[in-house]
């Protein structure tokens, strides 16, 4: 089968946009079917992706499409001339853009409908994959296929367009909010299978369009077998040591400043429990200044795959649950099962820290909790039993590929 993913940071683009589906990529090739890619060209600068491994295969054409939306504002602003140039491009976006105008798809029709028409005609694609955010890239896939019906589309949301908390939704009112919405409608409408990782996700897409006759459902996040390091025996060590790799999630603060406070008066009540715990972070947010003065906090820069063997080494896993993200079992939930450690729930109660409640995973710790109860979590790490005999392999990339493979018959 010839399938077409359409992804626009996929590798050797950085960022986790591209990880879901440059791991399905290598697993479609690895079953025998033929995998074309459109991507947006990588930044300047850029370090490449971790998984651009994943997708070094001789069934995984990459093609790359220029990108259209201003660079200014896909970097970091440092001097006045990137401010006067940042403010001229947003201007020039609220002038032309009908809805977010923080889309960095945006443009990118051209470019995008030009690839597609190349693919269609050098080789007979069964499948359209598209995988969102950015949004309105989908939008353009949509139409497209509205004029190729031979084509069939599945659409993935890895995260909520409507109502997500960032790309400029959320301040979106009036017509520009009315012009995602039927963007996102029209996908809805043109897709015939639509993917997401989520359970809450699939119902709020499923009730948002219920015109739609797509096949809604679930397609988790997934670890691969392959990234896992060896197992190693556990050293007994008295230390207890944390481990977290991974963004710093919108709205994360109030997690952090929580965990703070609790560092802060283990070290004035219980200092010799406090020189032993110690929690090291790999993200690209450095977030070390709500930790100032607490020696035993670390932050790093990622490290790519070998966080595994750092994860593998510590003797709890951070899930970093915010408002947001309390629902979500993120790629980094599944790729730390395998490892058998102790899931820390830190934050916001909801789906995610029922699952580790429920099957033992690990600790819950949440802002209602007290001192005590967080510092016996502590003292009772490494002599809980917590459930290590958990079913994971269901979660993993060959599976998860059956399970893709079984939506596109």
């Amino acid at each position: 089968m010839n399938v077409l993913i359409v992804n626009y940071d996929f590798p050797p683009n950085a960022g986790i946009g591209g990880r879901r589906w440059a791991k399905l990529a290598k697993g479609l090739a690895m079953t025998g079917h033929n995998v074309f890619v459109i991507k947006a060209s990588a930044l300047d600068g850029q370090a490449s992706s971790p998984w651009l491994t994943d997708v070094t295969h001789e069934r995984i054409k990459v093609i790359d499409v220029p990108r259209a939306y201003p660079t200014v504002m896909q970097r970091p602003v440092r001097s006045l001339l990137d401010r006067i140039k940042y403010r001229i491009a947003r201007w020039k976006l609220e002038q032309t853009a009908k809805g977010t105008i923080y889309d960095i798809s945006l443009g990118w029709t051209h470019g995008l409908n030009n690839a597609l028409n190349e693919l269609n005609g050098q080789h007979t694609i069964e499948w359209i994959l598209t995988t969102g955010a950015p949004w309105n890239m989908l939008y353009d896939v949509a139409n497209w296929k509205q004029k190729h019906q031979h084509v069939k589309l599945l659409v993935d949301f890895r995260d909520p367009w409507i109502n997500a908390r960032n790309y400029g939704m959320s301040q979106l009112t009036g017509e520009r909010l009315a012009w995602e919405k039927h963007k996102q409608n029209q996908v809805l409408l043109t897709a015939d299978v639509v993917t997401t990782p989520y359970a809450y996700l699939t119902r709020a897409l499923r009730e948002f369009s219920p015109d739609s006759k797509a096949n809604f459902t679930v397609l988790t996040h997934f670890f691969d077998q392959e990234d896992m390091p060896p197992e190693q025996p556990n050293d007994h060590s008295v230390n207890l040591h944390f481990v977290y790799g991974g963004e710093m999630y919108v709205e994360c603060d109030g997690q952090l400043q929580w965990l703070r406070e609790r560092l802060h008066q283990l070290r004035t009540e219980q200092p010799e429990l406090y020189e032993r715990v110690r929690f090291d972070f790999y993200s690209p947010t450095d977030r070390s200044d709500i930790f100032m003065g607490l020696e035993n906090v670390s932050f790093h820069a990622p490290i790519g795959k070998a966080i595994f063997q750092r994860c593998q080494k510590a003797d709890g896993l951070i899930l970093l649950l915010t408002p947001s993200k309390k629902d979500d079992l993120t790629t980094k939930f599944f790729e730390y099962l395998p490892l058998a450690k102790p899931l820390v729930a830190l934050g916001v109660e909801g789906e995610v820290s029922k699952f580790v409640s429920d099957e033992n995973l690990g600790p819950v710790w949440t802002s209602d909790m007290t001192y005590e109860s967080w510092k016996k979590t502590l003292e009772d790490l490494h002599t809980k039993k917590y459930t290590t005999s958990f079913d994971y392999n269901q979660y993993e990339l060959g599976p998860m590929t059956q399970k893709l493979l079984a939506l596109l018959q």
